[in-house]
């Protein structure tokens, strides 16, 4: 099942008695996204990203980028494929999933402010749901009640295609399944119950695709823990962090809201955020309500978050601070922000093993490092200079 069909909007579907709610479906789909951009460049630039499939489960996104008044460094593309999380810094991004599913996919282009003349970046996520074939979007999987007899309801297959569907798979949510086509099936207990239909098109691709909804057949009234099973994924590169919420609501309405701990909130199922430094509280609150409620259930579910700019932290008598740009860079680095003399430079990898020292004099405020030997991954830097630190690190691609 896919987390786009764990996402909540209800819809009530036939037979609702006055006084009791029997024989209810309520599907699942995407809720509001939010607003997915971290903008911290000037706002004139803008970054989005297209998506083409060239083959299954596998397609190649490319950048669509207005500067604006900035100047472009470079860019790097993130994603996250259930197992694993990748930052790479190719033009185009060719990504072959896993399967089918929900896919955070994030495009960060770094660019330099003409009125700070300091390096920035704006970062643009979205989730992905990647199709075995491009004819497979034409795929829609639906059903409804038919009849509803005590605790015995039967089903009605809406499913359609433009192609022939060859083969429809039931789950009824007890480890009973189906393969007719009006299945009828005696529940126990009110619920809910998770219903699944996933319909299959023919070969050679044979499309897939799945629809999931609640089925309650009691009275309203039900405990809050009993529809509301609470969660979200986290992913961070840096001080960026992006969220996306993965509750189980039972197809009821609900509504995320995103505290991130140091003043900045967000609404949606996605959301990004960029920290300036620090360690943080980041809350998530589902807020959740339909007719087999009472009243609104909220639930508040908190992790916390180390987040260290990519950018070098650290205070100089003369207010100014080291930078470095492009990030992620190729063979050069450049760092600006010194006081004119001599600084020390350490470049560790990962492991903490220096892989580059030098003593640079700094008259022009700026240092550019030819760092061509060191493979791609990730560097700490450490700058020295009358007696103040800089640390920070940079990705190699």
């Amino acid at each position: 099942m896919t987390m786009a069909l764990l996402r909540t909007s209800l819809l009530t579907v036939l037979l609702a008695a006055t006084l009791l709610v029997r024989g209810q479906l309520y599907p699942t789909e995407f809720a509001a996204r939010g607003s997915g951009t971290v903008q911290g460049c000037d706002t004139s630039l803008h970054v989005g990203f297209t998506s083409e499939i060239v083959g299954p489960y596998t397609y190649v996104f490319s950048p669509v980028v207005t500067p604006g008044i900035t100047a472009i460094t470079g860019s790097v593309w993130s994603y996250y494929t259930t197992d694993f999380y990748q930052l790479l810094g190719e033009v185009n991004l060719q990504v072959a999933f896993p399967g089918a599913g929900d896919y955070p996919v994030c495009l960060t282009v770094n660019a330099i402010d003409p009125e700070t003349l300091l390096p920035c970046s704006t970062t643009t996520c979205d989730l992905f749901q990647p199709l075995a074939d491009a004819s497979c979007a034409s795929l829609i999987a639906d059903f409804t009640i038919s009849a509803v007899d005590g605790q015995a309801v039967t089903f009605a297959d809406l499913s359609s295609f433009t192609a022939t569907i060859e083969q429809s798979y039931w789950s009824f949510g007890d480890g009973t399944s189906s393969v007719e086509a009006m299945p009828s099936h005696t529940f126990d207990g009110p619920g809910p119950h998770e219903v699944c239909l996933t319909v299959v098109g023919p070969a050679p691709v044979h499309c897939s695709t799945t629809m999931c909804k609640w089925l309650y057949l009691g009275p309203a009234g039900v405990e809050c823990s009993t529809l509301l099973e609470q969660g979200y994924l986290l992913l961070q590169q840096d001080n960026l962090v992006g969220v996306l919420d993965t509750s189980h609501t039972s197809g009821m309405n609900s509504a995320v809201t995103w505290d991130f701990g140091d003043g900045t909130i967000a609404e949606g199922t996605v959301a990004v955020h960029a920290y300036d430094g620090g360690s943080f509280q980041l809350c998530s609150t589902v807020r959740l309500w339909g007719p087999l409620t009472t009243d609104t259930c909220i639930s508040t579910l908190c992790r916390t978050v180390d987040a260290f700019p990519a950018a070098f932290v650290g205070e100089r008598a003369d207010g100014n601070d080291v930078h470095t740009w492009p990030n992620p860079f190729t063979d050069h680095l450049s760092l600006s922000g010194f006081t004119p003399g001599v600084v020390d430079i350490r470049v560790d990898d990962a492991c903490g093993r220096s892989v580059y020292r030098a003593l640079v004099h700094t008259e022009n405020r700026s240092v550019v490092l030819d760092l061509g030997h060191l493979d791609q991954g990730t560097y700490w830097v450490r700058c020295t200079q009358a007696g103040l630190v800089h640390t920070g690190h940079t990705v190699k691609q």
